[in-house]
C-alpha cells in the first residue's frame, strides 16, 4: 500500500496512516479526517512539529508534490486514538416529510469513504408542532404531515481510555448533531442515546 509522505529534504517528517472523509450538514463541502504519524520534538518542553505546536486545537502542515493541506489537531496520543468498538447510536430526525422519511430503511449503510455505519432499525410517528391561541395559550399537537424518525445505527467507533466514543472522527454523545450520509438520503439528526456493544 501506497504511503503519502511528507518530506523536508531527505527526511520524511510526517505520512498519512488513514483518510476518510465525512458530510456535512446542509453543504456540498465533505470534512477530511487523517490520522497522521509525526516526527516531533521537544523544545523547551513543548512538542513541535516543523516549528508548529503540537495540541489538540493547533495547526499543522502537510504536504507532498501532489497536495497539501493545514490540519487542526483534534486529538494525539502515541498511537491511533482509542480502541476500536462496535458501537450503537440512537440518532433522532425530526419533523421529516413522509416521502424523505420513506427513504430511510433498515440495512442502509452510509456510502462515503471511511463509512462505517449501518441502519438497523426505523421507527416513525407524527412530529409535534406547537400552536399559539390568540389568547396566548400554547398547545402542542400532531403535525399533520411531518414525521419524527428514530434510527438505530450500528456503528464502528473507537473509545478512549476514559470512555469517550468517537465516530465520524470526533467525540460522540447524547445530544450531538451528526450527519449520516446514505447516497439516496442524508440524515442530519441527533444523538438521543450511545452503547458500546459487547
Amino acid at each position: 500500500m501506497r504511503v503519502d509522505q511528507y518530506n523536508v529534504g531527505q527526511r520524511t517528517v510526517a505520512e498519512i496512516d488513514s483518510v476518510a472523509v465525512y458530510p456535512v450538514a446542509e453543504s456540498s463541502k465533505q470534512r477530511l479526517v487523517t490520522t497522521l504519524t509525526l516526527r516531533t520534538s521537544v523544545i523547551d518542553g513543548q512538542r513541535q512539529f516543523l516549528e508548529n505546536p503540537v495540541r489538540i486545537g493547533s495547526t499543522i502542515p502537510f504536504e507532498n508534490s501532489s497536495y497539501q493541506f493545514n490540519g487542526t489537531i483534534v486529538s494525539q496520543t502515541n498511537s491511533r486514538y482509542g480502541t476500536p468498538v462496535d458501537a450503537t447510536l440512537q440518532v433522532e430526525w425530526e419533523d421529516v416529510r413522509p416521502a424523505l422519511a420513506d427513504a430511510v430503511t433498515a440495512g442502509m449503510a452510509e456510502q462515503h469513504r471511511g463509512a462505517d455505519a449501518t441502519i438497523t432499525d426505523v421507527t416513525r410517528e407524527p412530529a409535534t408542532e406547537i400552536l399559539r391561541t390568540e389568547s396566548g395559550n400554547i398547545y402542542a399537537r400532531d403535525h399533520p404531515v411531518n414525521e419524527d424518525v428514530t434510527l438505530t445505527v450500528s456503528v464502528g467507533a473507537r473509545q478512549t481510555n476514559d470512555g469517550t466514543l468517537w465516530f465520524h472522527g470526533r467525540p460522540v454523545q447524547t445530544g450531538d448533531t451528526v450527519v449520516l450520509d446514505f447516497g439516496s438520503v442524508t440524515v442530519d439528526g441527533t444523538v438521543t442515546d450511545t452503547a458500546v456493544d459487547g
